[in-house]
């Protein structure tokens, strides 16, 4: 009779364990980094005033589409460095509905300046983000990875869902 009663109750804890649903959250993978190096460069010494004016203007833009298994994938266009950055390398850190992501610019020396500026465009994605709203926070950092957490370049509400996309400037 005990043995029985056991193995019933074995069963039924086997049959609930196996039934639950368990939802279990992978960390935020980024993958597929690609940088164009410089697009555009303009210099206030050699470029025409009017071009150097247009191109200090211009806001970089951020473009997100999300497709149908979730992985969102980013663009950022128009961003403005030294000429001597060779690409930027983007890090990301997630906690708790916020997603932090910092463009790192990257050169072989970061002492050394050029008196000009490009324009670069990068972009990656993101794995592992589940559909919802999330508070976005885009920084630009230095040559060495460091930034102002109270000045992102962006930050807001983002709105994450398959087959989505939306943009705004930085």
């Amino acid at each position: 009779m005990r043995t029985t009663l056991f193995g019933c109750v074995l069963s039924v804890l086997m049959l609930a364990s196996c039934s639950s649903e368990q939802n279990v959250t992978e960390p935020v993978r980024l993958s597929d980094i690609v940088n164009t190096g410089c697009t555009r460069s303009f210099s206030a010494k050699e470029s025409r005033p009017e071009y150097y004016r247009s191109e200090m203007e211009k806001k970089p833009q951020v473009s997100i589409s999300v497709d149908k298994n979730g992985v969102a994938t980013f663009k950022f266009t128009d961003l403005e460095a030294n000429c001597i950055v060779n690409e930027f390398r983007p890090s990301v850190k997630t906690n708790d509905g916020e997603i932090a992501i910092v463009l790192i610019p990257y050169t072989p020396d970061p002492t050394m300046e050029a008196d000009c500026y490009c324009r670069y465009d990068v972009s990656f994605k993101l794995s592992n983000v589940a559909s919802g709203k999330y508070c976005m926070k885009i920084y630009e950092s230095d040559y060495y990875g460091k930034y102002d957490t109270a000045h992102p370049s962006y930050e807001g509400l983002v709105l994450f869902a398959p087959n989505k996309t939306f943009g705004f400037d930085l």
